[in-house]
């Protein structure tokens, strides 16, 4: 239960995105409680597995009559692509006489090992790479381009994306639960 919520992060409007696991009921339920609705059941139950889930989904959309002024609806958003290092420590290992530091970050959930990050005030000069994640949260990271020890506490650092070779970039499972919201309707008379 403890591993699985290591793995959600949040979105950039409150949602709830799950990484590296594959999205179950259980992890649903913790999640985004009430999700699991039987309207929305029936309606994921006839999307089958397929390249372009967002162009199936919208396919099954359609006008519908409400009888309440109110009309709940669901929307996704995207991770936060930024976090705060709270600490930057050099570790006793090394890559080719390269160190790697332990970063303690606010949010560790929002990165994975493989990833780069950039830092520094322009937020280009300077690029980390996740060598590893640790169970604690913890990232060993190396640096790319300039000097990690640069990092201080309270700086910003930026995820980018994966970096590996074109047969070792894979993404690890990647889930964005969506939020209910709700819209008022309005009548505009003339």
């Amino acid at each position: 239960m403890e591993n699985q919520r290591n793995h959600l992060t949040d979105g950039v409007s409150n949602g709830t995105h799950l990484s590296g696991l594959p999205l179950t009921t259980e992890i649903a339920d913790i999640a985004a409680p009430g999700l699991l609705t039987n309207a929305i059941d029936k309606a994921v139950v006839k999307i089958r597995p397929m390249a372009t889930p967002i162009d199936q989904i919208s396919r099954m959309g359609h006008v519908r009559s409400v009888d309440s002024m109110d009309v709940d609806y669901y929307s996704v958003d995207t991770r936060v692509d930024s976090d705060s290092v709270l600490s930057a420590v050099e570790s006793s290992e090394s890559t080719d006489g390269n160190p790697l530091y332990l970063l303690t970050v606010a949010h560790p959930s929002r990165f994975e090992a493989t990833e780069t990050f950039a830092y520094g005030e322009s937020g280009v000069e300077n690029v980390g790479y996740v060598v590893e994640k640790n169970a604690d949260g913890t990232l060993l990271c190396a640096s790319v381009k300039g000097d990690l020890s640069d990092l201080s506490s309270g700086g910003r650092i930026i995820r980018m994306g994966r970096a590996a070779t074109q047969l070792d970039v894979q993404s690890p499972q990647f889930s964005a639960l969506p939020v209910k919201n709700t819209n008022y309707c309005q009548i505009f008379k003339m």
